[in-house]
């Protein structure tokens, strides 16, 4: 997870959010052709106005950076890197914040040495954990350890490192910290005639442990007492710091009542507080904001729209973004929950049914005054509930309790780490929420429901309007362009315009008229050269999308590739369809992250750690490098992407597919990966024909089948024609009869927990939101040259295909058959073993027939006891 400096929402919740997860599927590589809801990577040419073709679905924070560019001045530099840190922390969960407390508790501990004897036990809480770094509470962040270092560094020039009252400041300091995460502890008064250096340093000691022990009322008074003290050198931190205590009152209340009088006390607090130093007046201005957003939403987003709207100088650019798209979300939740509210009760009205009782509010979700302790035992899960003051062998005997037995030392300790943490994350625990989160029903927004407040500033209308679809976003869009003549709502409009849409023609028109220089060019060039399309205006189509593509360094990647697929309509011909179907990854997907090949294996160095890696740094690097090779192959690389795929796969008969395979068009390595599929399909189908024809080439590609295919040639009869090409198939799982989306299979060994062995039956059911059910999706749209004979040929080759279903069990049927009629094949105890590794149990692929998995592994047992396949899978079995 990733000062006393700003406390603002994202600070607050990032430290949640911004978790490295993993998905927990196996991480493979995935080239990147069309844009979802962010721009292209790197996103520093987005953000310096290489905005290419600006997608509806695009999230709002990246709009904000199209809006600026369209219908204002652009970002200026510092800007672009602070809205880029903006995404990043939606997107990847990068926190831009440099607030590790690592390096500033290290800092710290070097400071305390030159006091403390060495031979004296560092506290515990200065413990670097054994994973590397420091756990401490959110709110002894680095700036805590900063102040304090700084503070001792004075006291030890001032009096000199022998001074005992030094370390006695040292101590009071250590009682501090432990309220981050070991406990409550107070540190005590100064003994009668201490110098009042100490004397007031202790007096903000104390406030300062209270402050971290969540003894809010406690902190706030001693704060205020050291704020009225002129002789204190914490005077005008004391006085700032009653401000924060209240609003971390207010984000632990209990009621909204509670909650507004603790926020408006801190902002009372706070309008009349003076930085004489000047060092909290962005602080000041940081915590008002955040009073504003959480009292005065309404007025703060408007507030916040007209800033960003314009180039101003704004220093907090990038949380003005975060805070104002925040807003924006939590504004389009209320109006969409109130609009389901109100429907659902009209339906209970229509219907007659009895109002229920309402949904009481939730409840925070921890009372900061306790702490939940679990302890996992291979039994049960047992959880106590304890006083926060709990020390660590209360929990002990509490957990012991509960358990009915002693615990291992190794529980004993595993309570003690659970009672810290329990005890570091009170805070954050019971805190509210300051994101409410994004609308995740299914009703839509149209610019009807937008409250005034949403309308007042023209990007915050935008920003709504241009994620709008249908007839009433058009119609708006269409009254704001006839009021402001704009580019930006003349592009807006041609998103949202349908061939029978008002106005089309002089839409278009306009749209005519907006030159390669604007930001907005290429997108409305895409959408006006897809309404021609539709408008069956083709030629007038073909000139506006040629232009589009060559208008320079302005095309992006992925506006190229879209702009292809229009061409792709046109394709007149099989060359000019493969011709406009070749794309290029403007990135590629691994593990969730987004760049090149090359990004994901300088990342991968990264995680050397000579502890487990004992081969050295070379041999770790020979090794990524190793995983990688096939893939970096690719990096730039033209490819098919998925509505090509779907079309090859559904509107081509095998013939077809090797005529494909033969143009001039398609280069040698994505033939390949279609003659592989088309020899598949002639063998399921019984292609004879294309069979002969197509195992030279086969052959070619993977040499090492040349036997498999050359035994197949000289079977005798079709019978062991059929089982030498079943053999050939079980010893090459490369082998799918689908061409399949994505870089090249070049694995061609069986892994049990493969997910790409052979194939799956394609699932052609898609989710119907009308009628909540599935149905079977349409077919992609059949290119012009293909005839719909053809098409209807290539259906019925899919059909048989789906018809015979996943491979695991397929093949496996197909051997049983085999051993039935020939027990004696010495081929056969291996392609019994294949079938049954593929059919257990796999969480990612479509295997999962234990039944059928039983059988074969009793037949391979009980038929061939000798065999060396048996006696792998015995091995296997022990292993397990």
């Amino acid at each position: 997870m990733k000062h006393v400096t700003k406390m603002m929402p994202i600070f607050l919740i990032l430290s949640v959010l911004l978790v490295s997860v993993r998905p927990c599927g196996p991480a493979v590589v995935m080239p990147l052709f069309d844009l979802g809801s962010r721009p292209e990577v790197p996103y520093r040419d987005y953000a310096a106005g290489k905005l290419g073709i600006i997608k509806p679905e695009f999230q709002r924070p990246v709009l904000i950076a199209a809006y600026r560019y369209i219908a204002s001045s652009g970002l200026s530099r510092d800007e672009q890197k602070a809205i880029i840190e903006a995404w990043n922390a939606e997107f990847h969960r990068k926190d831009f914040r440099n607030d590790s407390v690592d390096e500033a508790v290290r800092n710290w501990i070097a400071k305390r040495k030159a006091v403390v004897d060495e031979k004296e036990p560092l506290p515990k809480i200065y413990t670097e954990r054994e994973y590397g770094g420091f756990d401490f509470f959110p709110n002894c962040a680095k700036n805590a350890f900063e102040v304090a270092a700084e503070t001792l560094s004075d006291r030890l020039s001032a009096h000199g490192p022998s001074d005992p009252n030094v370390r006695e400041w040292i101590s009071g300091q250590d009682k501090v910290f432990e309220n981050c995460s070991a406990g409550r502890a107070e540190p005590t008064d100064t003994d009668p005639g201490a110098p009042q250096w100490l004397v007031k340093d202790r007096a903000y000691q104390q406030a300062a442990a209270d402050f971290y022990a969540l003894n809010y009322e406690a902190a706030k008074a001693k704060f205020r007492a050291i704020a009225q003290d002129s002789d204190s050198p914490w005077q005008e931190t004391a006085d700032y710091l009653v401000a924060r205590t209240l609003i971390r009152q207010a984000s632990l209340g209990t009621s909204e009542m509670e909650t507004r009088r603790f926020y408006e006390e801190a902002e009372l607090q706070l309008t009349r507080f003076t930085s004489r130093s000047g060092k909290f007046r962005d602080s000041v201005a940081g915590l008002l904001n955040l009073i504003k957003y959480r009292l005065r939403p309404a007025e703060r987003v408007v507030e916040l729209g007209r800033q960003i709207s314009s180039y101003g100088g704004n220093d907090n650019f990038r949380q003005d973004v975060i805070d104002y798209t925040w807003l924006l979300d939590r504004f389009e939740a209320e109006v969409l929950n109130a609009v389901e509210k109100r429907k659902a009760e009209e339906e209970r009205l229509r219907n007659g049914t009895p109002k229920g009782e309402p949904t009481p509010e939730a409840s925070r979700l921890e009372d900061p005054n306790t702490i939940t302790i679990r302890l996992y035992t291979p039994e049960r899960t047992i959880e106590v509930k304890l006083p926060a003051d709990a020390t660590d062998d209360d929990a002990i005997a509490a957990v012991t309790r509960e358990a009915g037995k002693p615990l291992t030392d190794e529980q004993k300790q595993n309570v003690r780490d659970n009672r810290q943490y329990a005890f570091a994350s009170r805070f954050s625990n019971a805190r509210k929420p300051d994101y409410t989160g994004r609308y995740y029903g299914d009703e839509k927004m149209d610019p009807s429901m937008l409250p005034d407040h949403l309308r007042s500033v023209e990007m915050t209308e935008w920003l709504f309007v241009y994620r709008m679809s249908g007839p009433a976003a058009y119609n708006f869009a269409m009254q704001r362009y006839a009021d402001s003549g704009s580019e930006l709502w003349l592009m807006t409009a041609l998103t949202k315009a349908e061939p029978s849409s008002p106005g089309l023609t002089r839409l278009l028109e306009a749209a005519e008229r907006v030159g390669r220089s604007s930001p907005a060019f290429l997108t409305v060039s895409y959408y006006r050269a897809k309404l021609l399309l539709d408008l069956k205006k083709d030629a007038a189509a073909r000139e506006v999308v040629e232009e589009a593509m060559n208008s320079g360094e302005q095309l992006t990647i992925s506006a190229r590739n879209a702009f292809l697929g229009l061409r792709l309509r046109q394709s007149a011909d099989l060359d000019a369809f493969i011709r406009n179907s070749l794309r290029r990854a403007y990135a590629f997907d691994f593990d969730g992250q987004e760049g090149t090949i090359a990004d994901f294996i300088a990342e991968q160095k990264t995680y050397y750690d000579p502890e487990y890696n004992k081969d050295g740094r070379e041999a770790f690097d020979r090794e990524v490098e190793e995983r990688f090779k096939e893939e970096l192959l690719w990096q730039d690389r033209e490819m098919l992407d998925a509505s090509t795929i779907a079309i090859l796969n559904q509107h081509f008969t095998t013939t077809m597919l090797i005529e494909a395979a033969a143009s001039k068009e398609m280069p040698e390595y994505l033939a390949d990966q279609i003659l592989r599929a088309a020899w598949v399909r002639a063998y399921l189908l019984n292609d004879r024909a294309n069979l002969i024809k197509l195992g030279p080439e086969l052959v070619r590609m993977r040499p090492d089948m040349a036997p498999l295919i050359e035994a197949a040639n000289s079977a005798a009869t079709p019978v062991l024609r059929d089982r030498a090409l079943l053999f050939a198939v079980l010893k090459n799982p490369i082998l799918s009869p689908y061409i399949e989306e994505g870089l090249e299979r070049s694995n061609n060994t069986q892994e049990e927990w493969d997910m790409d062995d052979w194939w799956c039956a394609p699932d052609d059911m898609v989710y119907d939101e009308a009628s909540g059910e599935a149905v079977k999706a349409p077919l992609p749209n059949r290119p012009p040259f293909i005839t719909p004979a053809k098409s209807a040929a290539a259906q019925a080759e899919r059909k048989k295909l789906t018809d015979i279903g996943d491979a695991p069990k397929y093949l496996a049927e197909k051997v049983l058959a085999w051993q039935r009629l020939a027990p004696a094949d010495k081929r056969l105890p291996e392609a019994l073993y294949i079938v049954a590794r593929a059919n257990g149990w796999t969480k990612y692929g479509c295997g999962n027939n234990e039944e059928l998995r039983a059988r074969l592994i009793a037949i391979l047992k009980r038929t061939y006891p000798a065999s060396e396949w048996t006696k792998k899978l015995i091995a296997e079995e022990a292993e397990n």
